[in-house]
């Protein structure tokens, strides 16, 4: 699939032979339109891509894989506010909390492995491992990951001397998804009464596209920022952390899995891409907490949420295929999928029974799930 070329539009200024939109978005009226059975508010500028259909409002029907994203069954596990505050921690730390302390090596490990991220995105048809393959094998490409293949590329490609430029216009692309995602719906709910309208707003797959977008730009900015210009700061962590809030409010494990029953593959696949944008940008606070010498803790909200899915489960290209892997775990996890806390220190680290559960998940993991482990083990011991 090509990555589709950015062209902004609303209100042009020329710089340089450029041209940049005067992008303040704004919420009235005569911009929401219908969509479905409900409606959506929507700014009044846009960013377009070429050869694509018209930007992605959240999926509505199947696709040509077959996928249909509108009826998803997602339960949340996780607090969704411990995990909004969690930056709150590193000034006022709560009495129970656990510290971790993040050795150099570890500290540059996980750079190597977080900074590769956004350079998935230089080759075509290519995905970090937060985001799932199916997200853009479609003729309808969401609109944020649209605009972040475009922005990568700008920014991996820039020409000495454009840095001023190129930095502009990514920072007004995440400021564009914090207003999109927060501000926005904040002016949603309180002029609006209508609940279903509310819900409808901002669906799993738009916020999860967002989330996806804006944690590349920031791992992008920090670990091969333009010379001179730092656009990753406190605020950018505290973003973050409010997006991965929302997703897991939204859900993050399928109902079906509580009862260890086979989920549908759509339910799965948003799951699964939501979880491991959580975990990333945890890991991503971890690093910028270390290196500026800012207290890093437990992250014990997260600890009941399943470890990353085996690879062939996450690299599935049809329902049958996945459907027959996921009974296959079924039948090897009888006792449960291995959750996040068996991968920290405890009385059962180093136990038998613990580390068969670990080994048998590391047979299948896939590279997120190698280095989720290997960040594990430098700080826990496995």
């Amino acid at each position: 699939m090509p990555v589709p070329e950015l062209e902004l539009q609303d209100t042009f200024r020329d710089t340089g032979g450029l041209q940049f939109a005067d992008q303040t978005p704004t919420l009235s009226r005569s911009s929401i339109s219908e969509r479905g059975g409900g409606s959506v508010a929507s700014p009044t500028h846009q960013l377009r891509y070429s050869n694509l259909a018209q930007p992605y409002i959240g999926a509505r029907g199947p696709d040509r894989q077959g996928l249909d994203f509108a009826n998803l069954d997602l339960v949340s596990i996780a607090d969704s506010t411990q995990i909004r505050n969690r930056w709150l921690e590193t000034f006022l730390p709560s009495d129970n909390q656990i510290p971790k302390t993040f050795l150099p090596y570890t500290v540059q490990f996980l750079s190597c492995v977080l900074g590769s991220y956004p350079k998935y995105m230089l080759r075509d048809a290519c995905v970090p491992p937060i985001i799932h393959g199916l997200q853009v094998d479609t003729n309808e490409l969401p609109l944020a990951l649209a605009n972040c293949y475009s922005l990568v590329r700008m920014w991996e490609t820039r020409a000495a001397g454009s840095e001023a430029i190129v930095t502009s216009t990514v920072q007004r692309e995440m400021e564009r998804l914090i207003e999109e995602v927060f501000v926005t719906k904040c002016r949603i709910i309180l002029h609006c009464t209508d609940v279903e309208f509310q819900r409808e707003s901002y669906g799993h797959m738009e916020l999860l596209a967002a989330s996806q977008a804006y944690l590349i730009y920031a791992i992008m900015a920090y670990f091969s920022p333009a010379q001179g210009v730092q656009l990753v700061d406190s605020s950018t962590i505290i973003h973050l952390q409010e997006f991965s809030s929302r997703l897991a409010l939204g859900g993050l494990i399928p109902a079906a899995e509580l009862i260890h029953t086979r989920p549908s593959w759509e339910s799965w696949i948003v799951g699964s891409a939501k979880m491991r944008v959580i975990f990333a940008t945890y890991m991503f606070n971890n690093i910028f907490n270390s290196t500026n010498q800012v207290p890093v803790y437990l992250a014990e909200e997260l600890g009941d949420l399943p470890v990353p899915g085996n690879k062939l489960l996450w690299e599935a290209k049809d329902r049958i295929t996945w459907e027959k892997e996921y009974d296959r775990h079924l039948s090897l996890w009888e006792d449960g999928n291995l959750r996040i806390f068996e991968l920290w220190r405890s009385p059962e680290t180093g136990s038998p029974n613990r580390r068969k559960r670990i080994q048998q998940w590391l047979r299948s993991v896939d590279e997120f799930g190698m280095m989720l482990f290997a960040t594990c083990a430098h700080l826990h011991g496995c």
